[in-house]
């Protein structure tokens, strides 16, 4: 048994990689001969298994064996792959998990698997984390302790590069990030913050795929955005703004900017130089959508960085009232002494009213809950008239979403602004307007039978509705 062990030792280090994790998975295949001593099988790997322990690579074993009544002893060590093929609802939490990030096992719960006991979802959760060859996964696992000592171990799960390359083809609007795993002080507040991503996704039903959100949540914390603006002395001066989230709704053309705050920061400073402080952060998201950045004052910060049109505002999230209010004084305060204060609307709210403020801004139409299955209708009755029938047949399912139709509207709007800014659309040839004229058309069209549920085809013929006065003065 002892040379027999030597070999499984020698072929281990030999066949696993030294970047192997402990979760990795390894066959190791005893081929007993004619040398092999005469001992049961079991005696035989429980020795190998000892010795794997003392002396192997710290991976998972398992043992298969053989017998040859003529050669000599061999071991063989090879990796064991269990592909685990993704299923519609894991793209759901892959992409549930690259928009928020970092979310517990009760968030996907809420958002993919209502209902279900905890324990399946854990158990899809660790397929995920060891879905890879090599022992790597898909997902990764975060562990803290709650605060106010409570001492009670809470899990956050985070996606591994894998797991975002995985998704990030379905979700085009998000931009790269740092997988890296997050400090403790992150991880509570990022999930105290998701906390109010999950509210808005399930308002209306789950389980919802991440696909069919009428918002889009990004998470910009390691992206700061960087704006020049013109200080008191005429001189340019470098600001810095480090949302928590942004909120995009494109329906209703808004921007929501997210502070969320849970009372480790000064609310009025004493010193500028504390840029941290609350009234601080909205001064500076107030140079950012008001003040010009050059001297001839033709456009904003914002307007440079985000060309799209939405109008922007700012929420702090706060975690409780008597912060709200000490908060809302300040800015109140602040803001009189403003001269000329930006045309920016500023929000100060718990979470629970934050929750009614975003889910109320949602569109009334999106039911993202799959609908009750509906009695069949019998042929007769269907090719009757509605009036006459009281029903008409169901309505038939979106060809397209409406989040897709509102990207290729908003590229669309961009490329068209940035061709119009190169000396517009006059020196295109006809066949050329005809074209940018009918695109405009579909997108249009688009945007108006996803929103109102509407199959049909597209003839070619249709034409664009007449733009109220409200979105011809935007535009």
């Amino acid at each position: 048994m002892d040379e027999v062990a030597e070999l499984a030792v020698r072929a281990a280090v030999a066949s696993v990689p030294k970047s192997a994790s402990a979760s990795a998975r390894f066959t190791v295949s005893l081929v007993l001969g004619a040398d092999a001593a005469p001992a049961e099988d079991g005696e035989i790997v429980a020795a190998v298994r000892r010795r794997l322990k003392a002396d192997g690579p710290p991976v998972r074993y398992s043992f298969d064996v053989e017998r040859s009544a003529a050669g000599a002893s061999r071991v063989d060590v090879r990796e064991r792959v269990e592909a685990v093929a993704l299923m519609p609802r894991d793209y759901d939490v892959l992409g549930f998990l690259a928009i928020a990030r970092r979310l517990r096992a009760d968030q996907l719960i809420a958002l993919s698997f209502p209902g279900r006991h905890i324990t399946i979802v854990y158990r899809r959760l660790a397929m995920l984390a060891a879905a890879l060859p090599g022992g790597g996964g898909y997902v990764r696992q975060d562990f803290f302790f709650g605060a106010r000592q409570e001492r009670a171990k809470v899990a956050a799960w985070s996606l591994t590069n894998d797991g975002f390359n995985a998704v990030a083809p379905l979700l085009p609007y998000l931009r790269a990030y740092s997988t890296a795993p997050a400090v403790v002080a992150s991880l509570q507040h990022d999930l105290w913050l998701n906390d109010l991503f999950v509210a808005m996704a399930t308002a209306r039903g789950a389980p919802v795929s991440p696909g069919d959100l009428p918002f889009r949540w990004l998470c910009d914390t390691d992206r700061p955005i960087a704006f020049r603006t013109l200080d008191d002395d005429a001189e340019f001066k470098t600001n810095l703004l480090r949302p928590d989230a942004i909120v995009e709704l494109p329906l209703a053309k808004r921007r929501i900017f997210i502070e969320a705050e849970r009372g480790t920061h000064t609310i009025s400073p004493s010193s500028t130089m504390n840029t941290g402080a609350t009234t601080m952060k909205a001064r500076r998201y107030g140079l950012f959508v008001a003040a010009p950045i050059g001297p001839e004052a033709r456009t904003t910060a914002y307007r440079s960085a985000f060309p799209d049109g939405y109008r922007p505002e700012l929420l702090f999230l706060v975690h409780s009232e008597w912060r709200r209010v000490h908060v809302l004084e300040a800015l109140q305060a602040a803001r009189g002494k403003d001269a000329n204060p930006p045309d920016f609307p500023l929000h100060v709210m718990t979470f629970e009213q934050a929750r009614e403020f975003l889910t109320s801004a949602l569109p009334a139409e999106w039911t993202p809950a799959p609908a009750p299955a509906k009695p069949r209708v019998h042929a007769r009755v269907t090719a009757q008239k509605p009036d006459e029938a009281g029903q008409g047949a169901p309505a038939p399912r979106p060809r397209v979403r409406l989040g897709d139709a509102q990207l290729l509207k908003d590229g669309f709007n961009v490329l068209l602004d940035e061709l119009k800014a190169r000396g517009g659309t006059k020196d295109l040839g006809v066949e050329v307007k005809s074209t940018v004229r009918k695109t405009r058309e579909f997108i249009v069209w688009l945007m108006q039978g996803a929103a109102a549920g509407s199959g049909r085809k597209w003839s070619g013929t249709e034409r664009r509705q007449p733009r109220t006065p409200v979105e011809t003065s935007r535009r």
